[in-house]
């Protein structure tokens, strides 16, 4: 911890951001809810090293939580509640409920308790908290914890809410990140257990030999998110513990210690 503190990279990195947090529109000028529930999720990873070294910032905190007041914003009852992806002028994209916006904001939510402990942040409050957004998550069809299964966007138009698009190992990996942090907010072992399920649909989906791929490797296809964030997040499972005896993503784990030991078939 004594060398971080004193690190100039580590120094540069959190002046940058500290400096980058002072104003609200760095965070939130997107126009995009995921977009910016990543800003917001880095911000809390950097808090929790800087908090690591001994000391605190509040400027991080604060970015994190304009953004997730700002996503809030975008929740509406329309099919049941949810977030909006998008929230500009571009009409044909804001009918779209993503998966990757609502468990992007939950994963924010749920990291944002461990600092705060703000009940709100988990479930009620002016809108829904993490809680409440994973509980319309599988009430919606976007996730379904009996078989691991998800899809990328709840389509609002006409108030049809239609599910359309496939899974992304990202998308995965973001899920079990936000599971975890609502375990270790409220103990409800039952995340887990939710968690371990989408895990093993992930490898099931995702992996040939061991490697990770997506879906449009198939067809050579793949363009956009699909090579930006391909595997995003899943190796951040192992955070929870460092050594384990199976295999995972090309090496990368997807254990912790609270998931039983696993080997790809």
């Amino acid at each position: 911890m004594e060398g971080r503190a004193t690190d100039k990279l580590y120094l540069a990195t959190r002046w940058a951001a500290i400096e980058t947090a002072k104003n609200r529109n760095n965070y939130v000028f997107t126009e995009y809810t995921d977009d910016q529930a990543w800003w917001a999720n880095g911000a809390l990873r950097l808090e929790q090293y800087i908090r690591s070294t001994g000391d605190a910032t509040v400027e991080l905190l604060k970015a994190a939580q304009i953004v997730i007041n700002d996503n809030l914003k975008h929740e509406t009852e329309t099919c049941g509640g949810g977030i909006y992806w998008y929230h500009g002028f571009f009409r044909p994209f804001r009918t779209a409920k993503t998966t990757i916006s609502n468990v992007l904001t939950m994963l924010t939510m749920a990291t944002m308790f461990s600092f705060t402990h703000d009940a709100t942040l988990l479930h009620g409050g002016t809108h829904g908290g993490a809680i409440d957004i994973y509980n319309w998550l599988l009430t919606s069809g976007l996730l379904n914890a009996q078989t691991g299964d998800q899809k990328d966007t709840l389509d609002t138009a006409h108030d049809n809410c239609t599910l359309v698009g496939g899974s992304l190992t990202y998308e995965y990996g973001v899920l079990v990140q936000a599971l975890i942090a609502l375990e270790n907010a409220t103990g409800h072992a039952q995340y887990i257990v939710d968690a371990m399920i989408f895990i093993q649909n992930a490898i099931k989906k995702f992996t040939q030999n061991n490697i990770i791929y997506e879906k449009c490797d198939q067809t050579n296809t793949c363009q956009g998110d699909q090579l930006a964030f391909r595997g995003q997040n899943e190796a951040k499972s192992q955070s929870i513990t460092p050594a384990r005896d199976a295999e995972g993503f090309n090496g990368i784990s997807l254990s912790s210690s609270k998931f039983p030991q696993m080997r790809l078939k």
